[in-house]
């Protein structure tokens, strides 16, 4: 993670690991006001050959040596995503066994479908930072932009607090993904490997209907896969149908009470306003009294 020192000379590259577009001139005024102290270089439009299918940009293998171009170089500090994309789920698996090892990588930082790349630097013993992407930082709140530059600056990653849904005490490495991203990879080269490690699962996820929800945490229970976690950090679900949202805790607790470990919910990481900074593989205390999420 970037230290004081050396915040002010990060050599930044912004760039889509979907499909390439622009950065709106909203956000770029954010990225001056908020994250001056950044050398930002904006990913050139990729040329190459366009995919067959009409709701992807281009070839998959194209998509994935842009990724490694910039994560296997010694020229780049941080890889801040533009914006997410279905797109990711095709050609993350083909860079798995393709990362340079070094003392020292690139930090990633996006969520949504980004989570499928936490998921596999997670694999790989990789930090990096769940948070805010550059297209979405005119719909995140000045307490979460000001936390990630804090961070960015070499600061610590906030505490956040949540509400109580299972008591219990946990710790671990964090893994935060999107809800939607973490059960498209199971059976997959990007599941993430939990066994014989304390894990503290963080799931986020948006503009899905509440059965969908039950459908993919019973997805997950089914494969045992939350059985082997030591704790559940759940930040904004954000339903499709706005109605149902008052049953969101009752599906919670209808899906999660089986489990033996403490769950919190509500924590300000996601979709929402509040898109509180997250250290993906970072060491983590869960409490499910308190509801805090919280580095020790």
């Amino acid at each position: 993670m970037p230290n004081k020192e050396e915040s002010s000379s990060l050599r930044v590259v912004a760039f889509w690991p979907s499909s390439p577009s622009v950065i709106e001139e909203e956000d770029w005024k954010i990225l001056k006001d908020r994250f001056h102290f950044l050398k930002i270089e904006e990913e050139g439009l990729v040329h190459g050959p366009a995919s067959k299918l009409p709701y992807l940009a281009m070839d998959d293998l194209l998509q994935a040596r842009r990724f490694l171009m910039h994560f296997n170089s010694d020229e780049t500090d941080l890889l801040w995503a533009v914006r997410g994309g279905y797109g990711i789920l095709r050609w993350a698996g083909m860079v798995v066994d393709q990362l340079v090892k070094r003392e020292r990588y690139p930090v990633v930082l996006g969520f949504s479908d980004v989570s499928l790349i936490h998921i596999l630097l997670f694999n790989a013993n990789i930090p990096s930072i769940h948070g805010p992407m550059i297209n979405t930082l005119k719909d995140t709140s000045d307490e979460s932009l000001e936390a990630l530059s804090s961070v960015l600056k070499g600061g610590t990653f906030p505490s956040l607090k949540g509400k109580r849904l299972i008591g219990g005490r946990a710790s671990g490495r964090l893994l935060p993904v999107n809800l939607s991203c973490l059960v498209s990879s199971i059976g997959t080269r990007l599941q993430p490997h939990f066994q014989r490690q304390d894990v503290i699962l963080a799931i986020e996820d948006h503009r899905e209907p509440l059965y969908r929800i039950d459908r993919m945490l019973t997805q997950l229970l089914e494969t045992g896969i939350l059985e082997e976690v030591s704790g559940i950090a759940v930040g904004e679900i954000l339903l499709s149908d706005n109605g149902n949202a008052p049953l969101l805790e009752t599906l919670l607790v209808d899906r999660l009470s089986r489990l033996r470990c403490p769950v919190v919910y509500g924590l300000p990481f996601g979709h929402g306003l509040s898109n509180m900074p997250l250290l993906q593989g970072g060491s983590y205390e869960l409490d499910g009294e308190s509801g805090w999420l919280s580095m020790p």
